[in-house]
């Protein structure tokens, strides 16, 4: 029988293991080694066909830019609904919603979307000279992107919603230009409008909930009496 000098058998299994551990530290932060990320937009109904396009443009700028590969998953459904989900845990890294006042109103892109999608029903679209302004607000989960460390990566793509690209996508999808320059290039599709904020006309949101949408406000009257 052989034995061998105990000295000698430690030795042999570090080598094997920083060689192991060298390797892996290679394939892990070698220069030109690129990611795979993955982000999950919650969104409301409208925006389903924009950003189905936007997404693949973004994922192509982002590998580009970074050379990471880039999966966005994308969730729909009513803005209530979708905001609520988002509070009760929905793992969203952004959100991206509209302004609750479509209870009384049809969106400009949603209308224009609806005249497209059904040519043959001879639809007119009136667009009135003053409007109020919808804006979406958008904005990444702070709890969700820290724990997936995707916040790099959810800021750049909500603020590629603002770039020229993302603002032409905007305009394909009838979602009115930021971009006054592109907005100017667009003017067969949006009509000139005086817009006013809810601030201007109902002193915020939190005044428009009470007068117009509480039981028994503007919105209730209007139904009743049309009962």
């Amino acid at each position: 029988m052989k034995i061998e000098n105990q000295s000698t058998v430690p030795n042999r299994i570090p080598k094997i293991v920083w060689a192991l551990l060298f390797a892996g530290s290679l394939l892990a932060t070698g220069p030109g080694q690129a990611a795979e990320v993955k982000i999950l937009n919650v969104s409301y109904d409208v925006t389903r066909e924009f950003y189905s396009e936007f997404n693949q443009t973004f994922a192509t700028a982002w590998k580009s830019k970074t050379g990471d590969t880039i999966r966005i998953a994308q969730s729909h459904g009513g803005s209530s609904k979708q905001a609520q989900s988002v509070i009760n845990g929905l793992d969203a890294d952004v959100v991206t919603m509209n302004q609750p006042l479509d209870v009384l109103l049809t969106f400009e892109s949603e209308a224009a979307q609806v005249r497209k999608n059904f040519p043959d029903d001879a639809l007119e679209l009136v667009v009135p000279p003053t409007s109020i302004l919808a804006e979406n607000p958008v904005t990444w989960v702070d709890r969700n992107v820290a724990r997936h460390h995707t916040e790099a990566v959810a800021r750049a793509y909500l603020e590629f919603l603002y770039s020229d690209a993302g603002q032409e996508l905007a305009a394909k999808y009838y979602f009115r230009p930021k971009n006054q320059a592109i907005l100017a290039q667009h003017a067969d599709r949006f009509k000139p409008l005086d817009l006013f904020t809810v601030n201007e006309i109902a002193g915020g949101w939190q005044q428009a909930e009470q007068v117009h949408f509480a039981d028994g406000g503007i919105f209730d009257q209007i139904y009743q009496n049309k009962q």
